[in-house]
């Protein structure tokens, strides 16, 4: 059973209380001002947790003191008993702790500590665990979207509510304040991206340097997605069979390379058109792939004790720019390693689509660095990957053929409005192969005058 307690007075014998020091007479026991009389709040409440363990809470007003024991009681009864003291961690350091629990892969991790960086920290950091309030979560969205795109929003939006779902786990507050009703989810859905042409492709091909042109023509010529590239081997081509095998992407996190296998874990193998072939010739003989090697991450983000060791395709040699953003051409720490995503991005990639006209051109910013504002997700190379996929749809290639070829999964929404057909029925050929390669090579390459000769050389290719 709870009760209040006075703290700023003491109960004593009616001889030993003198007069100037009686307070009051309490239940016929005599209280007399205490050391503490007047300094702090008078009255605590104290309950018993469901451990039975006494807690107590300071209050001005004894009303106050006797409704809390009240409350709290009756929540252990109930079984929704949560400790006062509990949640006062800050977000930011929860918000820390709440991702190294998650089990993701490097990737998946270095997206969510990015959000927890950019977006959640700065507006959350300082606040203790148990104050924020749905309207605060509601405004910070609000604020986001006026910044950012769907994706950035519902990224952010998925990490305070995952904080929050572990506070409330952790018995550290009652309800989680990001899934209240009145927080407005992120809504609109991902930007519709709109589909680029063959003719815009093949533009951004002939704006690459030659010793870079290699990774926009599997893009669109192969369907590859970027780390894919990025971690080819001379050893995954298999020119006599117009094939390449996808074995592994390369990935850069919080700073450091790694291969692993490819998205979702699964291998695959994709038709070379002939004109990719004759790329990937001609840049072998500019550039002859070394063995090159790099950590391997499991699938459960553990990196294996070995290095892994491939003929690495593609190296870095500098931006076609000097000025632009990246090291420079000869710079020791990225000269001949591996090609780097986010600096292939900003030093080739971006310069080759402002020149095609796709994004406007660079500006600088109060660092006097040289910057393209465009949203990654609209115009990546992975827009490449959506124009190869677009072709083969055009071109009448069967469903479950751009399914296998892209490495996406069966178990999609496609595969359970038909699981029978896809899953029993659904098969590859040799056929559903070279309908691909003749889809893009008609489509992209056909036909135009390759970079490196004449259009009868191209010919002479295919």
């Amino acid at each position: 059973m709870g009760y209040v307690k006075d703290l700023w007075t003491r109960p004593v014998r009616p001889a030993d209380a003198e007069d100037d020091t009686v307070h009051y007479v309490d239940k016929k026991r005599t209280r007399v001002r205490s050391a503490r009389w007047g300094k702090g709040k008078r009255w605590l409440a104290v309950w018993k947790d469901p451990d039975g363990n006494d807690k107590s809470q300071a209050f001005t007003k004894r009303e106050d003191a006797d409704a809390k024991w009240k409350k709290m009681e009756a929540d252990v009864t109930r079984g929704e008993y949560i400790d006062p003291k509990a949640g006062r961690e800050y977000v930011g350091s929860f918000g820390s702790r709440w991702l190294a629990l998650q089990r993701l892969s490097t990737a998946s991790r270095k997206k969510y500590e990015s959000v927890l960086r950019l977006h959640v920290e700065p507006h959350f950091r300082k606040r203790r665990v148990k104050t924020v309030k749905p309207s605060e979560i509601d405004e910070w969205l609000v604020e986001l979207e006026s910044k950012y795109g769907y994706a950035t929003v519902s990224a952010a939006y998925r990490v305070i509510c995952g904080i929050f779902d572990l506070a409330v786990a952790d018995e550290l507050r009652r309800d989680n304040p990001a899934r209240a009703k009145v927080v407005h989810r992120p809504g609109g859905g991902p930007a519709e991206r709109s589909p680029w042409t063959a003719e815009q492709a093949w533009r951004i091909i002939q704006e690459h340097p030659e010793e870079y042109r290699l990774l926009p023509a599997l893009a669109v010529g192969c369907g590859l997605r970027q780390g894919e590239i990025h971690g080819l081997s001379i050893d995954d081509i298999d020119f006599d069979g117009k094939v390449i095998h996808v074995r592994r992407q390369l990935l850069v996190a919080r700073g450091r390379a790694y291969f692993k296998l490819p998205k979702y874990g699964k291998t695959r193998t994709v038709p070379l058109p002939d004109w990719v072939a004759h790329q990937i010739r001609l840049h072998v003989g500019r550039a002859k792939p070394r063995p090159y090697s790099l950590p391997w991450e499991e699938e459960d983000g553990k990196v294996a004790k070995e290095l892994f060791t491939c003929n690495l395709l593609l190296r870095w040699s500098g931006p076609a720019n000097e000025t632009l953003r990246g090291p420079s051409r000869k710079d020791p720490r990225t000269y001949d390693k591996h090609v780097a995503p986010t600096i292939y991005n900003d030093g080739v990639w971006k310069p080759a689509l402002s020149r095609v006209g796709l994004i406007p051109p660079p500006v600088l910013d109060e660092e006097n660095r040289v910057r393209y504002l465009t949203d990654s997700r609209l115009t990546g190379i992975h827009m490449l990957r959506h124009l190869y996929t677009t072709i083969l749809m055009d071109a009448g290639v069967s469903l479950i053929g751009i399914i296998v070829i892209l490495g996406h999964s069966r178990k999609g929404a496609m595969a359970r409005i038909a699981p029978t057909t896809l899953g029993t029925y659904g098969h590859v050929t040799d056929e559903t192969y070279e309908a691909a390669r003749q889809a893009v090579g008609k489509t992209v390459f056909r036909l135009r005058a390759v970079p490196d000769g004449t259009v009868t050389e191209q010919r002479a290719a295919q």
